[in-house]
């Protein structure tokens, strides 16, 4: 068996791996691929990926972020159990300082069931399942759409910000960029995940103001930011990633207090109509766990459609 690692800066090794990436997802994925090539390039530099009997057999990608957390992607084109198992030891061997579990995120259908059952074989556990929808511009529900904008009747200043913008904002008004991170310590507190609900995560000033220098004009990190105000008070977001012509919403959440008023609804209502009628995208995607059921409606409601299940894996390395 021959393991080779990648640089995924070689033109020549970026060939192998997305003619690899797509002769994969073509067979187990039905061709759903979860974002177009240039992004998830960008998120695989950051990975050490390693290529099995030159692709052949497929490849194992992990990240080791910090000393407790870790990511791993798995994709490996076998049945054959003694192969894939040489090929994941042999290949964490290689991993230095490795946290004691891994997470994985893999897509749950008919044709991977085998592998699935591998992963569970190996010790990993499912935390979460997510909905991956899509929404194709052309059918969203419009009608819906307009009734909702036309009717939100809060007094509430909602616009819609492209990330340059709000990232010079976060570096001119430390006041903004602080309550920021107030708002997003607190946005998905209570929302459920898998077999809990988010707790509250830290966030300060100081780090949305380093992320902001680090990212501002980069077009990788281009997205539209709807954002909600009352007054003063950030109470709702909503993101839209650009990906060419198409885009991933997430990160809509609205400060506990205010929940119940409908404006995450009015914010994606808001989003979209700002997408018809200034972008040329054909089509949005979004995931959600499958437990979030207001959000699920919601999406529903707008005109996505499930085409595919995540599931959340954590896989012990000891």
């Amino acid at each position: 068996m021959q393991i080779s690692e990648l640089d995924l800066d070689s033109p020549e090794d970026v060939r192998t791996y997305l003619v690899t990436r797509s002769k994969l997802a073509d067979k187990y994925q039905k061709g759903i691929r979860l974002d177009n090539d240039v992004v998830h390039l960008n998120k695989m530099r950051k990975m050490r990926t390693w290529m099995v009997d030159s692709g052949d057999l497929g490849y194992i990608s992990v990240e080791v972020t910090e000393a407790t957390h870790g990511e791993i992607m798995i994709e490996l084109d076998t049945d054959n159990q003694r192969r894939r198992d040489s090929a994941y030891g042999e290949i964490l061997s290689r991993v230095e300082h490795l946290p004691e579990t891994l997470v994985l995120y893999w897509i749950d259908n008919p044709p991977r069931k085998t592998h699935l059952d591998w992963v569970l074989d190996i010790g990993g556990k499912i935390v979460q399942r997510e909905h991956y929808n899509q929404l194709q511009i052309s059918e969203a529900n419009w009608k819906y759409i307009s009734d909702v904008t036309k009717s939100f009747d809060l007094d509430y200043q909602t616009t819609v910000i492209h990330s340059d913008r709000l990232f010079a904002r976060y570096l001119e008004d430390d006041e903004f960029s602080d309550q920021m991170a107030e708002f997003k310590s607190l946005a998905h507190a209570g929302v459920p995940s898998g077999e809990s609900t988010q707790l509250p995560k830290k966030y300060t000033g100081d780090d949305l103001r380093s992320r902001a220098r680090a990212r501002m004009g980069r077009e990788e990190y281009s997205f539209f930011l709807t954002l909600t105000m009352d007054g003063d008070t950030i109470v709702g977001s909503s993101k839209l990633n650009l990906h060419g012509d198409t885009g991933h919403n997430g990160m809509t959440a609205v400060r506990p207090e205010y929940r119940g008023k409908g404006i995450a609804t009015y914010m994606k209502a808001v989003m979209l109509e700002f997408v018809r009628d200034n972008l040329n995208l054909s089509r949005i995607f979004t995931d959600n766990a499958e437990d979030n059921y207001p959000i699920l409606k919601l999406n529903q409601n707008l005109g996505f459609k499930k085409i595919a299940e995540k599931v959340k894996i954590e896989i012990p390395t000891v």
